[in-house]
């Protein structure tokens, strides 16, 4: 299987999540020394504290997404990995963030970061298990489950516009698939 990745896109990414945190514990310290030393500024203590929190919050994501290994591109070529020649996944080059291309067709992929079981009931997806630990990272932490398969039928659609671009005059887009995990 031949591989595709945006290592520019995957680098810078994770130094916005390095210097997103960093910047958030900064503020946060700030808004602690204004409260201890200044607390007639109480206004400004309260606004450091709801910037770094949500300076925070993006740091986590970016961190969680392209700061650590195994990153989703990662995971998805080790378990892509006896994939004959004829495929290629490009990660983060297409409109979709992961482009699975070969004689089984076009694939989207779209990796979710869950902890615990998942399950379909209601015709709604949840998250189940785990205890307060894993109940505060799914409010704070984790990217949220969403609805995959209205997101799967967004990124299939994103895919056509783009190979509609790419693709010659005339020329017929693949029927494309999407595969969610």
């Amino acid at each position: 299987m031949k591989v595709v990745t945006n290592t520019k896109l995957i680098k810078r990414n994770a130094k916005i999540g390095q210097y997103t945190s960093i910047g958030a514990l900064v503020i946060l310290g700030i808004g602690l020394y204004i409260s201890f030393k200044m607390p007639d500024k109480f206004a400004y203590s309260l606004g450091a504290l709801l910037l770094g929190f949500f300076m925070s919050q993006i740091g986590m994501y970016y961190g969680n997404r392209w700061g650590r290994s195994p990153r989703p591109d990662e995971l998805i070529d080790k378990g892509l990995k006896g994939l004959g020649r004829e495929y290629t996944i490009y990660h983060y080059v297409t409109a979709a963030p992961h482009l699975l291309v070969g004689p089984a067709g076009v694939w989207t992929l779209m990796p979710y970061y869950q902890s615990g079981i998942i399950v379909y009931e209601k015709k709604r997806w949840k998250s189940r298990g785990g205890g307060f630990l894993q109940s505060y990272l799914r409010l704070f932490g984790q990217e949220n489950l969403g609805r995959p398969e209205i997101e799967s039928e967004t990124g299939i659609e994103s895919i056509k516009r783009y190979l509609t671009r790419i693709l010659p005059e005339g020329s017929e887009v693949p029927p494309i698939k999407s595969l969610w995990n």
